[in-house]
Order: C-alpha cells, then structure tokens, then sequence
C-alpha cells in the first residue's frame, strides 16, 4: 500500500515499533503501529500482525486476500479495529485481539479509514461519504455492538484521536484532504492542530503561529509535522504552545518515519 497521510495511530507506538521490528524473525515492510500495554499490533504484506510490544516472534491475525490496515486496539485491550475491503469500498472491522471472524461496522459505501476508539467504547473513523468538496471527509463513531451511527460535529476534521483526558485531537485540510504539493504553503488550507472536548461550543486550535505543518494526532497529543523538509514527531503541551520534539528525520529517510505513523 503506498504512503497514505498520516492517521490516528498512537505515536507512542512509533518508538517501540522501531525496536521491536529488528526482533521478527525476517525484515519486512511493517506499518501502522497500534499499541496497548505490552501488546503491538501492526500490518504488513496486507494482512495485521500481533507480537509482543519487546519483541519476538509475530502472529498473524488476518489471511484474507483483502487488504487489512490501520488497526486500533480497543482500550480494554479485547478488540482490534480495523480497515478492510473484503466487499470492494473499504470500510471499518472489529475481531478479536487473538483473532477470529471480522464484524463489519460501517456501511458508507466510500472510503473508510479507522482512526481509533472513543472513550465510549465507539469505534472512530473518517469516510469521504458526505456532501461537500470532493476531498471533504468527516469523522464519525459506531458502536461495536449495537452498530449505533453519530457524526462528530466538527468540520473538516480528516484525522483525530482521543486522548486519555477526553480530549479529541484532531487535524483540518492538510495535504492528504487539498492535494497541495507547494513546498512553504502556508494558505487557509494548510494543515491544522486543533483540540475539542464533547459539550464545547468551539474547537481550540494548538500552535497557530508554527511554521510546521501538522499530520496526525496521537493519544497525548503527538503528532508529526514537516518544517524546512524536516519532518518531526512532536508531543504537544495541550495549550497551543511549542512542543517536545521526540524524532525528526530528513531526506529520503522521512519516507520512513511516516509509514511508521500510519
């Protein structure tokens, strides 16, 4: 699968991700790190995997000849969410964390991309299945068992994450939603950081005034960002103010970084 924006994944798992695959018995493509206390969860050749968050051996989850891809553990560590195409448009799946019969979740019809899991125990995720701009997309949670749809009301949100405090953090335009390649754009429809709690009347965006562009939130508040083609894994300090740099990489090797985020 080509590079895609980045997403929801908990950026936490960037780190561990970048140990433990040296540990798999061979070298391989491994993506989209999901991580839930010593448990990682991650894809690779299509499919999703499971190994220890340390190290050793991966299990495989899925054998499917569709394609799996952003999983999210569930915050009880039971479940796995996830995307798939088994029925052409790819939409958002749940099974068990050791694996089994996949529940189809959504229904859109469009594309359909898992960002993670809301403190309801909601399955979160984006789907391009609503009127507007051809790039427009919005977030949306459905409940695992019951199948129970709402949209979350904010626009232009193409990505978010909820963190441990309740918080959504979530990402509006950007180059994934606009398709602008210009390097330095800093126009209304650059990339934005932004931070919301259910009950507030309005979002807050974080770090208005950064040359950064953001991509991507994590579970507190990491997320990446491009400066002087230099991309960077950040963690923000909630308030809008300059975050704690964790990585940052140049070059051919930002390829890389990304497709550890998504």
């Amino acid at each position: 699968m080509p590079v895609r924006p980045c997403r929801h994944a908990a950026l936490i798992g960037l780190l561990v991700a970048t140990t433990a695959a040296p540990a798999l018995a061979q070298t391989g493509f491994y993506r989209q790190p999901a991580v839930h206390e010593q448990t990682l969860v991650f894809s690779a050749e299509g499919d999703l995997w499971r190994a220890a968050a340390g190290g050793g051996t991966a299990m495989r989850l899925t054998t499917h000849p569709a394609q799996e891809s952003g999983p999210a553990i569930s915050p009880d560590g039971r479940w796995i969410a996830f995307s798939a195409n088994y029925d052409a448009a790819t939409e958002a799946y749940v099974m068990p964390i050791d694996g089994g019969a996949p529940k189809r979740l959504s229904f859109e019809g469009g594309r359909v991309s898992v960002q993670g899991w809301t403190p309801r125990g909601e399955v979160l995720y984006t789907t391009d299945n609503a009127s507007g701009p051809s790039w427009h997309v919005v977030l949306r949670a459905v409940d695992p068992t019951t199948l129970a749809r709402r949209e979350v009301p904010l626009a232009d949100a193409g990505q978010g994450a909820y963190a441990e405090d309740g918080n959504l953090y979530f990402v509006r335009f950007g180059l994934q939603r606009t398709g602008d390649n210009a390097r330095g754009y800093r126009g209304g429809a650059m990339s934005q950081l932004w931070r919301w709690r259910e009950g507030e009347a309005e979002a807050t965006r974080l770090a208005a005034d950064h040359a950064g562009r953001p991509c991507g939130a994590g579970q507190h508040g990491e997320h990446a960002q491009t400066q002087r083609g230099v991309l960077r894994i950040v963690r923000g300090l909630g308030h809008g103010l300059e975050g704690q740099t964790l990585q940052a990489v140049a070059g051919e090797d930002r390829g890389g970084l990304v497709e550890s985020l998504v």
